[in-house]
C-alpha cells in the first residue's frame, strides 16, 4: 500500500520535530524562569503578546560562545494598526489639507 510506505518515509522527520518540540519547550522554561510573565503585557499586532517594558540586547559569539550585552530599555505605549481603514482616512485627509 502506497500510503503505508509514505507515512514509514516520513518517520525520521516526525521524530526530528519531536526532538526540536522538545528542545523548544525546554528552551521557554528556561525563560520563564529567567524571565518570568509577571510583568504588565500589551497586546500587539496580529494578537501578538508583548512585554510593556524590558531591556534590549545584542546577542555576540565570541570564540563559541554566546554573550548579550544590554543596551537599554525600552517601553510600549500603544500600538497603531496599519490596516485601521479609518485612521487611514483620517491620515490621507491630513494630508490632502497640508498639500496645496
Amino acid at each position: 500500500n502506497v500510503g503505508v510506505v509514505a507515512r514509514a518515509r516520513r518517520i525520521p522527520q516526525y521524530i526530528e520535530l519531536l526532538k526540536q518540540r522538545k528542545k523548544l519547550i525546554m528552551q521557554i522554561g528556561m525563560l520563564e524562569e529567567r524571565f518570568p510573565l509577571e510583568r504588565p503585557l500589551a497586546t500587539g499586532p496580529n494578537g501578538t503578546l508583548l512585554l510593556k517594558d524590558g531591556v534590549v540586547a545584542v546577542k555576540r559569539e565570541f570564540g563559541g560562545k554566546t554573550r548579550y550585552h544590554w543596551i537599554g530599555t525600552f517601553s510600549f505605549k500603544d500600538f497603531l494598526d496599519g490596516g485601521d481603514d479609518e485612521m487611514m482616512k483620517e491620515k490621507e485627509e491630513a494630508t490632502k489639507k497640508l498639500m496645496p
